[in-house]
């Protein structure tokens, strides 16, 4: 399961939900995918008529957190077929930053996808089990 945010609406929300719902720790450790989530819905709301719906005209982003890692692969496969894009057919990978909790490092990317006007940007993390 993702987030699907389109607007700057959509981020507030999103941002509301983590702050309840999240230590205020794991907060701090989210804020470049937070500013990095600002950047590219300002880049979609400059872009287009902040009164029309963003999503219709230029993207969203599409953003998984921690919980939903188990269903990631599926849900991301599912979503590019749905857009009828392959998973390498990716313009940038970003690595955001590295999150260490407990025993296991997420490591959050953001990965862009364009077709012509229309823009995908996946923000989703990778995890890596360490060893005690």
């Amino acid at each position: 399961m993702y987030y699907k945010i389109a607007t700057l609406t959509d981020l507030l929300c999103l941002e509301h939900h983590l702050k309840i719902t999240m230590f205020p720790t794991e907060i701090t450790n989210m804020a470049p995918i937070l500013e990095h989530l600002h950047f590219n819905i300002s880049i979609l709301e400059d872009t287009y008529d902040k009164n029309e719906l963003s999503e219709l005209k230029g993207g969203f982003v599409a953003f998984f957190p921690y919980d939903e890692c188990l269903s990631l692969e599926y849900s991301m496969k599912m979503l590019l077929l749905r857009y009828h894009l392959e998973a390498d057919d990716f313009e940038s990978d970003y690595v955001l930053t590295t999150i260490t909790k407990e025993n296991t490092s997420f490591t959050w990317h953001s990965r862009l996808y364009i077709m012509s006007d229309f823009q995908i940007v996946l923000v989703f993390p990778i995890i890596e089990e360490r060893r005690s």
